[in-house]
């Protein structure tokens, strides 16, 4: 049986941040305006050396959607499976 479409109209998203560091963390937030919940996130963890948004996903359906989507995608970062790491030869 086929996987249905994702529905995006949820009211969740993940944002997807980096630091000056190179450290990248991917939070779960309410919304659907990925630049105010940045604005959220920069001033909640606030960094003296800036922090940058690389990814947002929109349209989960719960707060636990969302979250595990954020842990999925920094396992991904982390281990480098993420189509979002490529090196640079």
């Amino acid at each position: 049986m086929p996987t249905p479409p994702l529905e995006k109209s949820g009211a969740w998203m993940v944002i997807v941040t980096t630091d000056s560091k190179g450290r990248t963390c991917a939070y779960a937030r309410a919304g659907r305006d990925q630049d105010e919940a940045f604005r959220m996130i920069e001033r909640e963890y606030a960094d003296t050396g800036g922090r940058w948004m690389v990814h947002w996903e929109k349209g989960f359906q719960s707060k636990d959607d969302a979250e595990e989507r954020a842990r999925n995608i920094e396992r991904q970062l982390d281990s480098g499976t993420s189509e979002a790491v490529s090196r640079i030869n």
